[in-house]
């Protein structure tokens, strides 16, 4: 049994000859004791409209059978199984005319169900079932077939770059509008997209290296518009395709050194994929700036290049700014770490970054969370606590933390850790501020320092 569906737009359904006014249905005169040759002509039927029908009968010698008694019955079913539901939608006997010509008007839907049987025969029994010969059978498909195909504007795409992906969904070779199409990918996930004049697109992006497999379910016409009663055979199609995703490069400045007027940049590929050939520029001011060519690096690949710059002695109390790829002529995943800000004589855009993000006490007791915000693992470093000012401590401790649990002797990118420090009874700094630093030496290069140190009063 169908469920009955929507249409947001009335469709045209073929059946016979496509592309005349009246067409004529090669259904099949079936043999009979007259030898009578019977022919069907009907309007191209549109849904909410009735359907002319045109029956010519003529005997062997192809002279018009004239004045005489024929049934016309059409039964609608909404399958081809042996049990479909439906019914006799239209019967009746009429009288060929001197032409061996007799016309029914059928006011019914085709769209109602999706095959309709007509005969043509001797006559009808009391339900309306022919009875006698049958000079003519035929099964009109009005089912309405949909296909789904896709195109990409690209044929692979590299990691974390958008795809844009175009559904198109026609039915008896025209564009539907309207329903939704389910796009699952990722292990579980899912998105709707709506289906107007034919197409339906979905932008995708993954990390995932290789083939990404998309699966595609159109799920009906939509709510919009109902038509009451109009069964639809072949609307629950799936699909698949797949995007083929590439490795990406992730350049950034690993490190500067200045020596003299002169700055050597250390350029680092920590992406999956080789770079193209880019651009470097350096400055400290919007005027005053240099920009050098920078060759394609391979996965994992380092090179260093030297920057003739300004005098030192112009730019000294200034900021400079190092850029890789600030043009953007090679894709990257990551664009963010291609920038890095400094004015001392060394920096460090590929290094740890430690952070100490929260402190809180238990008893006499303080936990003390850090984590790396940086691109590199942080190795050993010392954890100073005390109260008193800034630049007066009072009851100092003192520890190096070389282990980090789980995670061995360094402490991984993107990675918090909490630290236990056992202090002094509360009652005897309670009314003091308290601070805590982490790698006050600077033994492990950071890419920022100004995050070591937090002041406190729990």
């Amino acid at each position: 049994m169908k469920k009955i569906l929507v249409l947001l737009i009335f469709l045209f359904i073929f059946f016979g000859s496509i592309g005349f006014v009246c067409s004529a249905d090669n259904g099949s005169s079936l043999p009979n004791s007259n030898n009578f040759t019977v022919t069907v002509e009907h309007n191209p039927p549109v849904h909410g409209k009735q359907i002319n029908f045109t029956v010519t009968v003529k005997d062997s010698n192809n002279n018009p059978v004239a004045n005489r008694l024929f049934a016309f019955a059409l039964r609608a079913r909404s399958d081809t199984s042996s049990n479909p539901e439906g019914r006799i939608d239209y019967s009746q006997s009429t009288t060929t005319d001197s032409n061996g010509v007799f016309k029914v008007s059928w006011p019914g839907n085709a769209g109602w169900y999706d095959y309709y049987d007509l005969t043509i025969s001797d006559g009808l029994n009391g339900n309306k079932y022919p009875t006698g010969n049958t000079y003519y059978k035929k099964t009109f498909d009005f089912a309405i077939k949909t296909t789904l195909s896709f195109s990409k504007s690209q044929s692979s795409v590299y990691e974390g770059e958008f795809i844009v992906v175009r559904a198109y969904v026609i039915s008896l070779g025209k564009p539907l509008n309207g329903g939704n199409l389910v796009w699952h990918y990722a292990n579980g996930k899912s998105v709707p997209t709506a289906v107007v004049n034919g197409v339906s697109i979905f932008r995708y992006s993954s990390y995932k290296l290789g083939n990404n497999i998309i699966y595609v379910n159109y799920i009906g016409f939509g709510p919009n518009v109902q038509v009451p009663g109009w069964i639809v055979s072949n609307t629950s199609i799936s699909k698949s395709f797949s995007i083929n995703v590439k490795g990406a490069s992730d350049l950034l400045i690993a490190k500067i050194v200045r020596s003299g007027n002169k700055y050597k940049v250390i350029i680092k590929n920590i992406g999956n994929g080789a770079s193209s050939a880019t651009k470097l520029k350096l400055w400290y001011s919007n005027k005053k700036y240099k920009i050098i060519s920078v060759s394609p690096l391979g996965v994992g690949k380092s090179k260093t290049y030297v920057v003739n710059f300004f005098k030192y002695s112009t730019h000294k109390k200034y900021n400079k700014y190092a850029q890789i790829n600030y043009n953007k002529a090679t894709y990257e995943k990551n664009y963010a770490n291609n920038k890095l800000i400094f004015k001392s004589d060394v920096a460090y855009g590929l290094a740890a970054d430690l952070k100490i993000t929260k402190v809180t006490r238990s008893g006499n007791n303080y936990i003390v969370t850090i984590k790396n915000n940086g691109n590199l693992a942080a190795s050993a470093f010392k954890l100073k606590f005390w109260y008193g000012s800034k630049t007066r401590a009072k009851g100092l401790v003192s520890y190096t933390i070389k282990k980090f649990g789980q995670y061995g002797k360094k402490l991984p990118s993107g990675v918090s850790i909490a630290l236990t420090i056992p202090y002094y009874p509360y009652k005897t700094h309670s009314k003091y501020y308290k601070f805590v630093s982490v790698n006050s030496d600077k033994k492990i290069p950071e890419s920022n320092y100004a995050n070591n140190l937090k002041k406190f009063k729990v």
